[in-house]
């Protein structure tokens, strides 16, 4: 690595490890010896050792690959679990520059097998790899889900694409004892799992939020599930499926009158995402998500009728029609309780509600106390488990749980350490 190279790589890594995204020796080392403006060439070097993901292809306005933020591809290595001597395969190639980290980490006794289903991609990340000194890749054109048979079986599979279902390729190229890394969409939005093969299920063994991928493309191709709400923003709503919704209607609702509720449910600051706002997704259909496709301006309409106490954030829900019911976080930040001992805010719960339809409100409140009564589940202690989409569940499961059916599997998310719900 050239020398302006090797000191913003090294900010890089050093500020990852500080945040705790790098944790091992064996990441670390990665990063610091895979030269990442090689695989994004027209890149000035400030913006590569930066932690941002770069858009590398464009089709009809929608980016279909990139070369992912660095903690991001930190997070998901960690999980991974690489070893040396290791075979893994990884569904979407991308620029190439993963697949580099985890060979630095396999080392020559080991394999890494890239696949993507363009012929433009495959060539570009062969070429990006070459230049880097990582030939020993190899790296195919096929069909993320079909995976690639002919050089597994794989101690490690990764997928750098969302898919909403788990390929029955992918656990059939699983060795035994290996690993499956898929970042999942559940309703709308990803979660980076990361499953194990036990007793002929897949089950997870590290969830892990805010991660977002391009979906896989293909015969497993999913619906898409990002709506922008209007060319003059950059707020975006994460739904089960975008062409159930209206953009301009829900943009003139959000634009319009709005209701508010104080609930008898009360939360801290984070309980929201880290455990809520999974339990309204994995139950409802109607779960959407409005959140920032990069800055907000500072006079957009929308964000500022959705913010909270401290300006615009993520915001969980429902959707129906042209009603949103919604989820006004509490404060966030601790209190300062004297004597220098922080205390976290502990506020009740609102529902904002922007169109006509009332019980669309009453039905999230419902969930909310029906969180509350099943012991408040956090992602935390979320088990998801991928079952034969033939396969019956009696007997498997305890309450509380959720199913969603997919073509390949059934997935099944429940959180073992949680109470029985009391309704």
């Amino acid at each position: 690595m050239d020398p302006e190279a090797a000191i913003l790589a090294g900010e890089l890594v050093t500020a990852l490890r500080e945040r705790g995204t790098i944790r091992s020796a064996a990441v670390e080392a990665a990063f610091r010896a895979v030269s990442r403006h090689l695989f994004l060439p027209n890149v000035p070097l400030a913006q590569v050792y930066s932690d941002q993901s770069f858009p590398t292809k464009i089709v009809d306005g929608r980016a279909v690959s990139s070369s992912s933020q660095p903690a991001v591809m930190a997070m998901m290595l960690e999980q991974l679990d690489l070893r040396q001597g290791q075979r893994v395969l990884e569904i979407g190639a991308g620029t190439g520059y993963n697949s580099a980290l985890m060979a630095h980490i396999v080392g020559n006794s080991g394999q890494v097998v890239a696949i993507d289903i363009d012929d433009d991609i495959v060539a570009a990340a062969r070429s990006h790899l070459n230049a880097a000194g990582y030939d020993r890749v190899q790296v195919e054109r096929g069909d993320g889900a079909l995976g690639y048979p002919a050089a597994g079986p794989y101690d490690r599979i990764i997928l750098t694409v969302g898919a909403s279902d788990i390929a029955s390729a992918w656990q059939a190229q699983l060795a035994a004892g290996g690993r499956l890394v898929v970042p999942l969409v559940l309703r709308a939005l990803q979660k980076s799992v990361a499953f194990e093969p036990k007793d002929g299920v897949l089950s997870s063994v590290s969830v892990l939020s805010g991660i977002f991928f391009m979906p896989l493309r293909g015969v497993l191709g999913d619906s898409e599930h990002l709506v922008r709400l209007g060319a003059d923003t950059s707020l975006a709503m994460a739904v089960d499926d975008a062409r159930r919704i209206d953009v301009d209607r829900v943009r003139a609702a959000l634009s319009g009158v709005t209701n508010e509720w104080t609930t008898d449910v009360y939360v801290v600051a984070g309980e929201i995402e880290a455990g809520l706002s999974t339990w309204l997704e994995l139950r409802r259909p109607e779960f959407c998500h409005i959140f920032a496709m990069g800055q907000v301006a500072d006079g957009d309409l929308i964000a500022k009728r959705l913010a909270g106490p401290d300006g615009f954030s993520p915001v969980s829900g429902m959707c129906r029609a042209t009603t949103l019911a919604l989820l006004v976080r509490p404060l966030s930040g601790p209190l300062d309780a004297g004597g220098g001992e922080p205390v976290e805010h502990v506020s009740p719960l609102l529902v904002r509600t922007v169109g006509t339809d009332d019980l669309l409100a009453d039905e999230l409140v419902d969930e909310l106390r029906a969180w509350d009564a099943a012991g408040r589940p956090m992602d935390s202690n979320l088990r998801i488990r991928a079952f034969p989409a033939e396969r019956t569940l009696r007997g498997v499961v305890g309450a509380p749980y959720a199913e969603l059916r997919k073509g390949e599997s059934r997935l099944v998310f429940d959180w073992p350490d949680a109470s029985t719900p009391s309704d």
